[in-house]
């Protein structure tokens, strides 16, 4: 440091000293002599009332007096609207809002198929009824894991279109007979098949969460894949033999 950066504070700690000292020294004079200091101030506000420049910042302080009121309404109330209005918060779109969504169709699909064989039992007897119902069990089994599965992604379960509907308007037409002749097979094999690209189109979907495509691949795409060989099955068996006569 130099000599002279020395001196410098020296003097300006000597004169922030002073200052300090002639303040309590005043303070102390006003309160031991209150009548000089309502002079004092009384003095002070001619001086104001001489100068222009203090006489133009007098005329704004007493203008802006009337209006301080209503500007700390304004300020108030707009803090209370902050505490109490509505927060402007992000729409939820992450990835357990889009697989929600996503299970939910699978889910309506299922609850759709699993409705029309119920309505369809009635329909048919014998090896046909008893088809129908393993249809349905298994339907009832894949309501029972997605409706897990959406409620674990926080998304109310709710119903949409889905390949059933068709179905479930040819089960008014039925009077029974067999289920291949039937006009509800194709629309069953159909719905069954839909309901297999559903899944596996699920599997390369990036909304789902591995835990969700572990369940889609080891339990509910197998059963469905069951579900349309089990009605090509019976396709076959109900297609006439056809016997080979020789000359």
């Amino acid at each position: 440091m130099q000599p002279s950066d020395f001196q410098t504070g020296s003097a300006v700690s000597s004169a922030q000293a002073a200052l300090d000292r002639h303040a309590r020294d005043l303070a102390q004079r006003f309160v031991h002599h209150p009548a000089a200091g309502i002079a004092a101030c009384f003095g002070a506000g001619l001086l104001v009332g001489k100068l222009p420049i203090l006489r133009f910042v007098a005329g704004a302080v007493r203008l802006a007096i009337p209006l301080a009121p209503a500007a700390l309404a304004v300020v108030g109330a707009a803090r209370v609207w902050n505490l109490v209005g509505p927060t402007r918060s992000a729409p939820v779109t992450g990835p357990a809002r889009d697989e929600g969504e996503a299970l939910n169709v699978l889910l309506a699909t299922a609850l759709a198929g699993r409705e029309s064989y119920g309505r369809a039992t009635s329909k048919f007897e014998g090896e046909d009824r008893r088809l129908i119902e393993h249809l349905r069990a298994v339907h009832d089994d894949a309501v029972r894991h997605l409706k897990r599965a959406v409620q674990d992604a926080g998304v109310f379960p709710l119903l949409g279109n889905s390949p059933w509907d068709g179905l479930v308007d040819q089960l008014t037409q039925v009077v029974g007979g067999r289920l291949a002749d039937s006009t509800l097979f194709p629309l069953m094999l159909a719905a069954e098949e839909a309901s297999v690209r559903a899944f596996e189109n699920a599997l390369l979907d990036a909304s789902f969460s591995e835990e969700h495509k572990t369940l889609i691949r080891r339990q509910l795409l197998p059963r469905a894949q069951e579900n349309v060989n089990s009605l090509l099955r019976q396709r076959s068996q109900a297609q006439p033999q056809l016997v080979a006569v020789s000359p």
